[in-house]
């Protein structure tokens, strides 16, 4: 899948690129073990490090990634960013900003003293048609003072403009520095289906065969999904 990433032109030469997620495994995936003692069992287990669908999705799709520093105060959010004047027409100058908490009204989520925010995003991004991009946080930061909230935007036609990215800030003692190209949201490319058909039924004797042949594999050899069923991607 070709994904169109443009910019504005005064700000090309300053701005972090996305990037691949596999390009962002992080350092603490890399230097976990892959099996860990467990008392009561008598062999090693596999940690997440050895589950392939961890593995996979921290690898899909790309981050969008924080355009500058942005130094957490008591007094709030500060950086070094400076306005530049706009060849393309006006939009959001500073990197982060805020949401009203009063936008979460009604919602499980809302707390009046917790603080919304929003990062900017100064990329428009453009998909094949046909699919849209599925927005989360980042999975290779489940350690960062925010949590990017989840959506879709349909990027084969919203794709002139920036999507923006709105996230809980959830750790209010944090003060220190987001790094300038910090993710700040994950993005996958999903393709659109006009419904779902949700069919539901017994496992036939048939299946129940093929069931049991595959619980067996699974419980008497190591690496059976990543070896048999798990595509490349």
């Amino acid at each position: 899948m070709k994904i169109s990433f443009r910019c504005p032109p005064e700000l090309e030469s300053i701005l972090p690129r996305p990037q691949r997620a596999k390009k962002r495994i992080p350092s603490w995936f890399k230097d976990m073990p892959v099996k860990v003692k467990v008392e009561g069992y008598n062999s090693e287990i596999g940690t997440i490090k050895k589950c392939p669908a961890f593995v996979d999705v921290m690898s899909a799709g790309f981050y969008l990634l924080l355009a500058t520093d942005v130094r957490v105060r008591d007094s709030g959010f500060e950086w070094d960013w400076h306005s530049v004047e706009s060849t393309i027409g006006p939009y959001p100058q500073a990197p982060i900003g805020d949401h009203r908490p009063e936008q979460l009204d009604g919602s499980p989520i809302n707390d009046s003293d917790m603080r919304i925010v929003k990062f900017n995003n100064f990329w428009t991004i453009e998909l094949d048609e046909g699919y849209s991009l599925l927005f989360m946080h980042p999975t290779c930061s489940p350690d960062a003072p925010f949590r990017t909230i989840v959506g879709i935007v349909d990027c084969d036609y919203y794709k002139d403009v920036f999507v923006q990215i709105p996230a809980i800030w959830v750790d209010s003692d944090f003060r220190g520095t987001l790094k300038k190209g910090t993710p700040i949201a994950q993005c996958l490319p999903v393709r659109r289906t006009a419904s779902l058909d949700l069919e539901f039924g017994k496992i036939s004797e048939s299946y129940a065969n093929d069931f049991r042949k595959t619980y067996k594999e699974i419980m008497e050899n190591e690496g059976i999904y990543s070896r048999n069923f798990r595509q490349k991607k």
